[in-house]
């Protein structure tokens, strides 16, 4: 009754032509059917003007990808016209299929988010606000019943948009600024209304002005920001039971050690807005074990600068330092007898990034076991040469013995036997 029952975007039909139709039950279920009439309105496209669409399916490939320009590009505006109440999704594609996804107006119209998107997982999401749950009195999309005229734009790793000449997002990012990105396309969120888009087009960049600055790092820094180990890349170890690092961030400091082909423990340092950290064990990417610290206390003693961490493995036993003060040890009988060949690092996707000073990570040993195995080896060393001297000490006496038992041999009278 001209109501929508479901909209599914199936890809094999996609660009395919239909010449016949024709209806079935199911044995025992009979139906009735009259007014056998193909509806026009039923294969017209969504699109119903020369540039105006109803944006109705949960998937960018409906409305289609649209060319941003000729080539590959890390400075454009979109402009276009929307009347939504919920959920504009906009999508920009890099040429490696790589996703820069914005939300406008989620969660009831209430916040925005921004996502990096990697084959269909989000590396991050950025909240604006930047509390996933916002005030039901901060409207993102500010008209709901007319069209808004919206412009986003891509300059030099800021991402900058407004709503009727209104600032709504002044972001940056260097997994941005690091991109070019060759097409756009439009989507809504399953669970809310369709949405209206017309006279969407590529204009001539609008100038940004004061655009949010773009995180600077050191030639050893490096942006851990990812959800997923592979982006940072598994290194070898050489130690196989001890890493330090040196890191700076808030919360959710995530440190992989394999154990085997399909193997590995994940550390959180500061999990849950720094307030516990856990020690995970997984094997073919399913967690099998699961220990954590005590809750309330703060894992990341300085949230500013570098704190230097340093962790051990030792028949089982994680231990975790912050600047020589132990944060963490658990017990995972499991690890014992354990070798670890490999490392990584990432981030929480729904929480801030953090800053890993590359050239304060070794792994061919832990300095402060290395620090107690020196003193313990010296001591031992010492106790040695003292027993050697004493063995050399006590042949110096026999020698001594011998000779003076040969000298009174030689000079006293024969033996009775």
């Amino acid at each position: 009754n001209n109501k929508e029952l479901f909209s599914q975007y199936i890809y094999f039909i996609n660009n395919k032509s239909f010449n016949a139709y024709s209806f079935k039950a199911i044995p025992n279920i009979p139906w009735m059917m009259q007014n056998d009439m193909p509806s026009e309105s039923l294969i017209q496209p969504a699109q119903t003007g020369s540039n105006t669409a109803t944006i109705n399916s949960d998937d960018y490939n409906p409305y289609g990808w649209k060319q941003i320009s000729s080539s590959p590009t890390d400075n454009f505006t979109l402009s276009f016209e929307a009347k939504a109440t919920t959920d504009l999704h906009i999508g920009f594609q890099d040429i490696e299929n790589n996703l820069l996804h914005i939300t406008l107006g989620g969660w009831n119209n209430t916040q925005s988010a921004i996502s990096f998107i990697k084959e269909n997982k989000a590396l991050t999401n950025r909240y604006i606000p930047s509390q996933k749950q916002a005030t039901p009195s901060s409207k993102v999309i500010p008209d709901e019943t007319s069209f808004v005229k919206y412009a986003v734009t891509v300059s030099a790793g800021c991402l900058y948009i407004t709503a009727n000449n209104i600032p709504l997002i002044n972001f940056s990012h260097n997994w941005i600024k690091e991109r070019k990105f060759s097409s756009y396309s439009f989507k809504k969120w399953s669970g809310a209304q369709n949405w209206m888009l017309q006279s969407a087009a590529i204009i001539p960049t609008i100038q940004i002005q004061n655009p949010a600055p773009v995180l600077t790092l050191e030639a050893d820094e490096k942006e851990i920001f990812a959800d997923d180990y592979p982006t940072f890349g598994w290194k070898n170890l050489t130690n196989t039971n001890s890493l330090n690092f040196s890191a700076k961030g808030n919360s959710d400091i995530h440190i992989g050690l394999q154990h085997g082909p399909t193997s590995y423990i994940e550390l959180v340092i500061g999990g849950w807005s720094n307030t516990k950290s856990v020690v995970r064990n997984f094997t073919n990417d399913i967690q099998t074990e699961e220990s954590f610290s005590e809750p309330g206390v703060p894992q990341i003693p300085d949230s500013t600068s570098f704190v230097n961490y340093s962790i051990t493995i030792n028949n089982g036993i994680i231990t975790v330092t912050a600047n020589q003060n132990q944060i963490i040890s658990q017990s995972m009988p499991s690890l014992v007898g354990k070798t670890f060949s490999r490392y990584s690092f990432r981030a929480w996707s729904d929480a801030p990034s953090w800053i890993l000073k590359e050239s304060s990570t070794t792994n061919t040993f832990d300095r402060n076991g290395f620090e107690q195995t020196r003193t313990a080896a010296t001591q031992a060393m010492q106790t040695l040469q003292t027993q050697v001297n004493r063995v050399n000490q006590i042949i110096a006496d026999a020698k001594t013995a011998f000779s003076n038992l040969a000298t009174q041999i030689k000079y006293s009278t024969p033996l009775p036997w």
